[in-house]
């Protein structure tokens, strides 16, 4: 005598349970007494092969797959992107009733399937099939700075504005305050302040002390990014007030007095990149930018020296020329690049930027001066636009160059014409 029962079990995937069960079926059987045998005997119909207890445990580029089997079998394990299961074929060399896999050299954040088959002498091959997803590569990259950070001086404080990012993982922002020199780190300082908003007002502050400050906006993974920045300071009874130059207080040197990578540094060794890709120069000391896109600032490591240096670049409004906002560019965790990222600027213009590397070894500053030309892109595709635009840029920009070319070619034309002139006279 024997009865068959049907379990509705969980199936566990990435290491947790799913409502999507898989049928588990056990047939119990009941001892049946063979003459002459005392009672004991051989049983009857055999327990049906079953596999349950499967487990898998994902990595980014591996995952362990561990199952249980009620009869003592060796099994075999076939896995792939699809259920074809093409990307290889793991064979057990003896039975057991507790089996697992290891699979490595998979692709992070993909899906795959497989399945394990065994096969018992008394009831047959069986077959469990199942899937799982390996995890994605772990977040490293930073959220975009915080745009139009200013401090500005007041009778007894500083008040600090500024705009968050956009990005979707954005957590939070960390203003950061040193009397020594910009901090570097949201860890580099003393905290002025942490969360959510756009402004904060620096009470604990003296008069004729310059502040310099760093605003980080971190995700929600703890990245943070390269820092936006700005000084201020209090001026003291009859001081001229603050000009709003963050680098203003760092001296330029004589040629030839700064480590000589610095020394000859160019802006052409200064990378613009948007969409991945990065955007040659229309001149020497001009780039043209869509401002409706992320831009993001770089210089490779190995074009500067290993000194103890600071990077950052102010970027002045075009239609105020009163307000500059400053970013510092951070060595990315490979030593591949020093970059920073900046929000899009959503509207045209000329806008010009400098770019200051401080050489803290000998105390002294380099500047190079450059003009981003600004055009926006109405519609997804408008190319035309997105090209008039730039040109219309281009001529405000060089307006004044223009009309000399244009004088001066007039000039040659009537020099060139003063004989035939001279009949008419």
């Amino acid at each position: 005598m024997f009865f068959t029962t049907f379990i509705l079990a969980p199936r566990t995937v990435l290491g947790t349970t799913t409502d999507d069960s898989v049928n588990i079926t056990f047939t119990v059987t009941e001892a049946v007494a063979t003459p002459g045998t005392g009672g004991g005997g051989k049983l009857g119909t055999p327990t049906t092969l079953a596999f349950f207890d499967v487990d898998v445990i994902p990595d980014t580029y591996s995952a362990t797959v561990m199952w249980t089997t009620n009869r003592s079998v060796a099994s075999t394990f076939a896995w792939g992107t699809t259920t074809e299961y093409t990307l290889g074929v793991l064979s057990e060399a003896s039975d057991s009733y507790d089996h697992s896999t290891f699979l490595d050299s998979l692709i992070p954040e993909t899906l795959y399937y497989f399945a394990i088959d065994a096969d018992d002498p008394h009831t047959g091959p069986q077959r469990y099939v199942g899937n799982f997803r390996t995890l994605a590569l772990p977040d490293v990259v930073p959220p975009t700075n915080v745009s139009d950070f200013v401090a500005i001086a007041q009778e007894e404080k500083i008040g600090l504005m500024w705009e968050n990012p956009l990005d979707e993982d954005f957590e939070n922002v960390r203003v950061v305050r040193s009397e020594n020199f910009f901090p570097l780190t949201p860890y580099d300082g003393i905290v002025v302040y942490e969360g959510r908003g756009t402004d904060a007002v620096d009470t604990r502050v003296r008069k004729g002390v310059t502040y310099y400050y760093s605003v980080f906006a971190i995700d929600e993974n703890g990245n943070a990014s390269e820092g936006s920045i700005d000084s201020a300071r209090i001026a003291l009874p009859g001081e001229p007030a603050d000009i709003g130059d963050p680098f203003a207080t760092f001296p330029s040197v004589p040629r030839g007095d700064i480590d000589p990578l610095i020394d000859i540094f160019s802006l052409l060794q200064i990378d613009f990149i948007q969409d991945g890709k990065k955007i040659p120069y229309v001149n020497l000391d001009r780039v043209p930018i869509d401002s409706d896109k992320e831009l993001t600032i770089s210089v490779d490591y190995d074009v500067l020296p290993e000194i103890l240096k600071t990077i950052g670049v102010t970027v002045t409004d075009p239609d105020d020329h009163t307000k500059t906002f400053s970013f510092l560019l951070r060595v990315t965790d490979d030593k591949q690049t020093y970059r920073t990222t900046l929000a899009p600027f959503g509207r045209g213009g000329v806008y010009s930027f400098d770019v200051h590397i401080l050489d803290h070894k000998n105390q002294g500053l380099k500047r190079l001066e450059g003009k981003m030309l600004m055009a926006s892109i109405v519609g997804e595709g408008d190319t035309l636009q997105m090209f008039w635009k730039l040109i219309k840029t281009i001529l405000t920009d060089y307006t004044t160059l223009i009309l000399w070319i244009i004088l001066i070619v007039l000039l040659l034309i009537v020099w060139a014409s003063r004989e035939k002139i001279k009949k008419y006279i």
